[in-house]
Order: C-alpha cells, then sequence, then structure tokens
C-alpha cells in the first residue's frame, strides 16, 4: 500500500475498485473525493496543533469564531447550521467550552426548552488574540497558490456541494 502523499489514494485502491465497477465508477472522481477528505482532516489535525498552546481544538475554535462573528447571544439550532453539524455535537462542545469558560448558557424567556449561548469576555480576548495567529498559518498554507487558483478551488468546492444537495435530496 504504497502512497504518493497524505492525500493521494493508493493505486492498488483505485485499481481494485476500478476493477471491481469497471462500469460505475470513475478514478478521476474516487481520487478527487480521497484527497477533499484527506485534506479537510489535514487541515483540521494542523489547526487544532497550532490552537493547541490556547486550549483549543479546532472544533472548539470553529464554534467561538461562529458566535464571536454574530455578535449576539444565539440558540443551539443557530449554532448547528453555523457549525454544519448534529444537535448532539452542539450540546457537548457547548458544555465542553462552558467548562473553560469561554462561553455561558443562559435561558429563553420565550421557550423554556431552548437556551441561548454567548461568549464570555474570556471566549471574546481569545478569539481576538487568536484569529489572526490562525489565519497567518492558513495564509502561510496556501502560499503558493494563486489567487485565481484559489477562486478555482471555491468554485468547484461549491459546485461539488451542490452535487451533493441534489444527491441527498433524492
Amino acid at each position: 500500500m504504497k502512497k504518493t502523499n497524505r492525500l493521494s489514494i493508493p493505486d492498488d485502491h483505485v485499481r481494485f475498485w476500478t476493477a471491481k465497477y469497471p462500469d460505475s465508477l470513475d478514478p478521476v472522481t474516487m481520487r478527487a473525493a480521497f484527497a477533499l477528505r484527506s485534506l479537510a482532516k489535514q487541515l483540521n489535525d494542523a489547526a487544532s496543533e497550532w490552537l493547541a498552546p490556547y486550549g483549543l481544538t479546532s472544533a472548539k475554535y470553529n464554534y467561538l469564531v461562529v458566535l464571536y462573528v454574530e455578535q449576539r447571544p444565539l440558540m443551539f439550532s443557530e449554532i448547528k447550521a453555523g457549525i454544519h453539524t448534529t444537535s448532539a455535537s452542539v450540546t457537548g462542545m457547548i458544555k465542553a467550552l462552558e467548562e473553560d469558560g469561554l462561553v455561558v448558557r443562559s435561558e429563553n424567556p420565550a421557550d423554556a426548552r431552548s437556551a441561548f449561548v454567548d461568549l464570555t469576555r474570556k471566549g471574546r480576548n481569545l478569539v481576538e488574540k487568536i484569529f489572526p495567529i490562525h489565519h497567518g498559518y492558513i495564509e502561510e498554507a496556501m502560499r503558493g497558490v494563486s489567487k485565481a487558483n484559489l477562486e478555482t478551488f471555491i468554485s468547484t468546492l461549491v459546485t461539488i456541494g451542490n452535487g451533493l444537495e441534489r444527491v441527498k435530496t433524492r
């Protein structure tokens, strides 16, 4: 099982699956999906590594940034939509962020079954401190890729996302 790099699916795997499903599997599509999933994991792992000295993971950071940008308390459902995750994940992460003193939960006066979440001063200060550091690493990682190629990449990702939405609603 030899890989050329972390984003490449091994050639023997591609050969295996394309031989098994020769009429329905495009090896280029297979390689692209593998590279996309691998890159997402690699980005999250790298971000968690450079955020660790601040007591954060990439997941915790994402929650804090969503709350910071909105500049208001959010309901769990709003956080779920901003993070693209499940309700159970939001509940667990908010609990962890509360334990870290980065967010505070308050009752929703209009609906006792729901709650609002907001950043604490500590959470807000942390986002302001690490946002430029985090994005500095991302900028460094993307150095050498032209703005035009990045725009094409974004457009390609949007097209893939739209395709996933079509497939999901079948």
